[in-house]
């Protein structure tokens, strides 16, 4: 806190969609640019989430700017919570000129405030493995980790192994099935429990629906053709247009409880990599949220490699 009767050298206000965006893409930007943690981004990406479901950006999020100058942002905090879930996503980042002044205190204590505003019960923040100061600064304030982000890279192999699927499994398009109640109930029992996922509904996921989307998602059915599994593949032209049209991006497979074993996780990405190759794309992104240590080194297996890295906090809003 600053002495009594001085000012402090910084400026803490609500976040204005219709002026900010460009300045906080420059934040976001000089942000990265030192802690490497992928966080880039550019305008359009970040004017996507105004059409997120529960987005309020007016409400949501706080930035900082120096004082005496209201137009250049030296820092965010950001609570987005979903209907669907208890768990609010929050973010603070401060311009690496500005650390160390208290200002990513003043940021977290409102973003939490926002968090107590939505009904979260608890709050979630991600912080890059290789960053030194994020760690200390989230265990000082009472945050615990309880789950992982990966990203992994690969260059699509010249050939691909066959997915080998147990007796009874067999692998389907959700072009071919065009159920969207099914579908939801088999990402949310296939991701329900892995930290980093939410919970969905139709209405979130109705674009699915669209015939290039969902030829896109594959789906894993059991003997007694229940669906049990699914990995959704992304091309990039269906991603971001300014992005390298030959990095297509695979999110790691969801198994159910009950048939989760390290070869369906294993065969779903094969499947994921032959489709992608069929459409041209000679390089993989793959993610990972929340999934065990020996999934992600049968991923390693198959030729990917760890890009990113980032540790996932939790803590009560209370």
């Amino acid at each position: 806190m600053p002495a009594e009767g001085v000012a402090p050298p910084f400026l803490v206000r609500r976040f204005d969609p219709t002026h900010d965006f460009p300045a906080l893409v420059c934040l976001i930007n000089a942000i990265d640019a030192v802690d490497h943690s992928g966080e880039a981004t550019t305008e359009d990406q970040q004017r996507e989430q105004l059409a997120w479901p529960g987005r309020d950006l007016l409400r949501d999020r706080w930035v900082a700017t120096a004082a005496q100058q209201d137009d250049q942002l030296i820092g965010y905090g950001d609570s987005w919570k979903m209907p669907t879930t208890p768990t609010a996503d929050i973010y603070v980042g401060v311009h690496p000129d500005w650390r160390r002044r208290g200002l990513g205190r003043e940021l977290l204590r409102r973003t939490l405030v926002r968090a107590s505003e939505q009904a979260a019960t608890h709050v979630a923040v991600y912080a890059d493995a290789t960053n030194p100061a994020a760690h200390p600064f989230l265990h000082n304030h009472g945050f615990q980790v309880a789950g992982a982000f990966v990203e992994l890279h690969a260059s699509m192999p010249y050939a691909i192994e066959a997915p080998h699927w147990p007796p009874g499994y067999t692998l389907r398009r959700f072009s071919q099935i065009a159920n969207l109640p099914g579908l939801v109930d088999v990402l949310n029992r296939s991701y329900g429990d892995r930290f980093g996922h939410k919970l969905t509904t139709e209405t979130d996921i109705q674009g699915w629906s669209e015939p290039e989307t969902a030829a896109n998602i594959l789906l894993l059915a059991d003997a007694d053709e229940a669906l049990v599994g699914i990995c959704r593949v992304r091309p990039a032209s269906n991603v971001h247009a300014n992005q390298d049209h030959s990095i297509g991006y695979l999110d790691a497979p969801g198994v159910v409880p009950t048939h989760r074993q390290s070869s369906l996780y294993r065969s779903l990405v094969l499947a994921g990599m032959e489709r992608l190759r069929q459409q041209g794309q000679t390089a993989i992104v793959l993610e990972s949220w929340g999934d065990e240590e020996r999934t992600i080194a049968g991923y390693c297996e198959l030729g990917f490699t760890r890009q990113r890295h980032s540790l996932a906090y939790r803590r009560s809003v209370v």
